[in-house]
């Protein structure tokens, strides 16, 4: 079989009056025509047969030249077979989707920032220019796409960031990172913006010999900055304090976020930072301080009214809890996670047809929510709506796996209120391949075995009475147990 990619590159030499230039939008109009069969005699063949100067645009021409290898034709009259043909299209739309992403974007409306520009360009490189005490810092990254994922990554601190990203009806531009969400909205660029384009020329290969050198010179350059320029050394410890914050290093990330601070009272940024890891450091009343600052000062920030009714919350302060909820959804009605927190904080003060309705509303915005789910069953059981509860578990099982035993400790136990013994037997089997070593599961089936089952049913009982006394040494479980002992002595299989 001849090598498909030697063969181009022999054909490169023979088209030097090819075009090298393509555009985005060009390439994708190549790929797209050739797979209708509207292309010119020869658009396809230059296409792949020379070097594109575009190091982007060079990677998509390998790719199709790929294809035609990986997806052979089955006759002399095609270039790949129909799989191929689509893996071609999904490249197009791939490039369109990039092309559509390239430019200045402006944030709208953002979780961790209030202002901030987005710059990002057709070679790799990508700039967030946030406005800090009367000026602007760079945060200077490259990017990749995959699929409606653009992985990030710092040249100066290498760690790859996934950020989900969607095109909005509106033309905005909806982007989500660990968590934390951002709308954009596309501007035109200035003059003054193509300072950011220069700024940083990507990652430049240095002969070895001189690398040595030029790390000394790098380390004493960076030396001084820390020591002779605070802003400089303020932005490090910025930097140093969002990493600890990510790897759960809270008292770290305090320590550094409470020093900037100190230099900068009213830096809002890093007053919602160390507000949050106050929160995770169990600094509940310093965290409330917080929220309530960033609050007072940005009284449409949703996420410090959100962040706010978690601790109230976390310190069972639920009636302020409740009413902080309530002031995230005025401002953000669609705020999955705060008809949560108004649910669960609702059960707690036993509003029980207060909490249903609004899980229902939180499963509505987000129907992959685990927690939300076993939150609504447990208080629709707690009303006798046991059909209504195992509608909703077969609602999320439909779409998800699950991550811990809940649900199906309450679907066994809603299918046993209706009496329907095979679906909770389908869900306490399903529930113990998950989980073989729940405990609760475990008793529920110990039961069932001590009248069909006594041998499985003492090997069970020795396994509880282990993990009672390692976490569940209270008196109802104790009664569990003493349960199944007496119906294994009524069935006489004692020793």
């Amino acid at each position: 079989m001849i090598n498909v990619q030697k063969h181009m590159q022999l054909k490169s030499r023979l088209f030097k009056m090819a075009k090298s230039r393509y555009s985005s939008a060009e390439v994708a109009e190549v790929i797209r025509n050739f797979i209708n069969g509207a292309s010119g005699a020869w658009d396809w063949d230059d296409f792949i047969s020379c070097k594109i100067k575009n190091s982007y645009l060079e990677q998509v021409r390998m790719r199709c030249i790929q294809v035609g290898e990986d997806y052979p034709a089955r006759s002399k009259n095609e270039w790949c077979n129909d799989e191929g043909a689509k893996c071609l299209e999904r490249i197009a739309e791939e490039i369109e989707k990039r092309e559509k992403l390239l430019g200045k974007w402006e944030l709208v409306k953002g979780d961790g920032f209030e202002q901030a520009t987005m710059f990002i360009y057709d070679d790799g490189r990508l700039v967030y220019v946030i406005p800090q005490n009367n000026r602007d810092q760079a945060i200077l990254l490259t990017y990749k796409l995959h699929g409606d994922v653009l992985i990030t990554d710092q040249p100066s601190h290498p760690k790859e960031e996934k950020t989900r990203y969607e095109f909005l009806e509106d033309g905005h531009l909806k982007t989500e990172t660990n968590g934390e969400s951002g709308i954009w909205k596309k501007a035109e660029l200035t003059k003054e913006d193509l300072s950011w384009k220069n700024h940083y020329k990507g990652p430049k290969r240095i002969a070895p010999k001189k690398r040595v050198i030029i790390s000394a010179v790098g380390i004493i350059t960076l030396g001084v900055f820390v020591f002779f320029l605070p802003p400089i050394g303020r932005v490090l410890n910025l930097m140093w304090a969002y990493k600890a914050f990510k790897d759960n290093k809270f008292s770290e990330s305090v320590s550094r976020y409470e020093k900037i601070k100190k230099e900068d009272p009213e830096f809002g940024f890093v007053r919602w930072r160390l507000a949050n890891a106050y929160r995770k450091n169990g600094q509940f009343k310093e965290a409330e301080h917080e929220y309530l600052w960033v609050i007072e000062k940005h009284p449409e920030h949703k996420p410090a009214y959100h962040n706010l009714g978690i601790t109230y919350q976390q310190i069972e302060n639920f009636p302020k809890a409740l009413a902080t909820y309530k002031k995230a959804v005025e401002l953000e009605p669609d705020a999955a996670d705060s008809w949560f927190g108004i649910g669960s904080v609702s059960l707690s003060l036993r509003e029980i047809d207060e909490g249903i309705a609004a899980l229902k509303r939180s499963i509505e915005l987000n129907p992959d929510y685990e927690l939300s789910y076993h939150l609504l069953c447990t208080a629709l059981n707690g009303r006798e709506k046991y059909e209504e509860a195992l509608s909703y578990i077969e609602k999320y099982f439909s779409r998800n796996k699950a991550t811990s035993s809940l649900l199906f400790q309450t679907a066994v136990l809603s299918a046993e209120m209706l009496k329907k013994e095979d679906v909770a037997i389908f869900y306490r089997k399903a529930g113990l391949e998950a989980f073989p070593e729940d405990y609760f599961l475990n008793w529920d089936l110990a039961l069932e075995e001590v009248k069909t089952n006594p041998a499985d049913a003492k090997k069970r009982l020795e396994y509880l009475k282990t993990v009672n006394k390692a976490q569940l040494n209270d008196v109802e479980q104790s009664l569990d147990l003493a349960m199944i002992e007496k119906g294994l002595r009524l069935d006489g299989q004692d020793n």
